[in-house]
């Protein structure tokens, strides 16, 4: 009932404030910034966003091959976009968690731990960008040096999370979480710190070609100025960090045309850009995403195919 009420009060809420925002713009605005776009820059942003899911999914390949020894690139190609299509509609992705939910089942519990691994750098490499679009944008060296302790102690913990997960399962009580920590803590205990390293720089090269999308998006709409884009972005992408609408909305786009607006750049460039970043990077991965969930019920359903066959 509880759960119920919320998701109802975050529809609301993202209503309301996607409504707001477009009252402000004005629809024709938006629209006429729209029609306006270079094709050539938008199909280039395509292609880079095909790039980005490939990109994506071969980190996420290395570290499952590694640490749970599954090898098929199909399987964790649906565990991927399948993960992504929950995480499109929980608050700060954490529907990423379900990732797991497309690997072999006697798996599930070991490859727990390398979903926290993979969006634990992916937020490290944001905030060091974000931290960069701080310093530049706000000359605040107090939020910056903010950023840089928290990036620090994200680093130190994601190369001794076997160390905290066997912590964590010597303080909880109930042993079905114990379990699952102990078999997180296997699956981490197998990557090395080149493994761990390779993530790290593939998560920075990822990034970049976001901010690079961004950047050809911004320019289909006649603007050329990639230091903002440059800055604005890892700002932008913090948002989803605030579960306040869902996937974002509406939040997303307002930061963006805030930040946007201290290089002169218009109101409806900055929400079109934001917003078909979000379409084509997040929105559509998520619905191919749905596909793979076809295939969730088979995966479930074989350990007990097995079981009845071997009795």
């Amino acid at each position: 009932m509880r759960l119920q009420s919320s998701r109802s009060i975050k529809i609301v809420i993202t209503v309301v404030v996607v409504g707001l925002l477009l009252f402000k713009l004005q629809p024709k605005n938006i629209l006429t910034a729209f029609a306006q776009a270079d094709l050539y820059w938008l199909a280039l942003t395509l292609l880079i966003g095909v790039a980005m899911v490939g990109l994506r999914w071969l980190k996420w390949h290395l570290l499952v091959r590694k640490a749970v020894g599954i090898t098929s690139p199909k399987q964790t190609f649906a565990s991927l976009l399948g993960g992504m299509a929950v995480a499109i509609v929980t608050p700060a992705r954490v529907g990423e968690l379900s990732r797991v939910a497309f690997l072999k089942s006697n798996r599930r519990a070991e490859a727990g731990g390398l979903v926290v691994v993979d969006r634990f750098i992916d937020l490290i490499v944001m905030l060091i960008f974000a931290a960069a679009g701080v310093l530049v944008l706000f000359q605040d060296f107090s939020l910056l040096a903010l950023l840089s302790l928290i990036v620090c102690f994200l680093l130190f913990t994601i190369f001794k999370l076997k160390l905290f997960l066997q912590l964590g399962k010597e303080i909880v009580p109930s042993k079905r979480i114990k379990d699952l920590l102990d078999a997180a803590s296997t699956g981490l205990g197998r990557l090395s710190s080149f493994e761990l390293g390779l993530n790290l720089f593939l998560t920075v090269s990822l990034t970049s070609l976001d901010v690079i999308s961004l950047h050809t998006l911004v320019r289909s709409l006649g603007v050329d100025n990639f230091k903002a884009v440059a800055f604005v972005y890892p700002l932008i992408m913090l948002t989803n960090l605030l579960p306040i609408t869902i996937s974002g909305l509406g939040v997303r786009e307002s930061t963006s045309i805030l930040l946007f607006s201290k290089f002169a750049v218009s109101s409806a460039v900055a929400f079109n850009a934001t917003f078909l970043s979000y379409v084509i990077n997040s929105l559509t991965p998520a619905i191919f995403g749905i596909y793979f969930f076809r295939g969730l019920k088979v995966v479930n359903a074989k350990p007990s195919e097995n079981h009845n066959s071997s009795v």
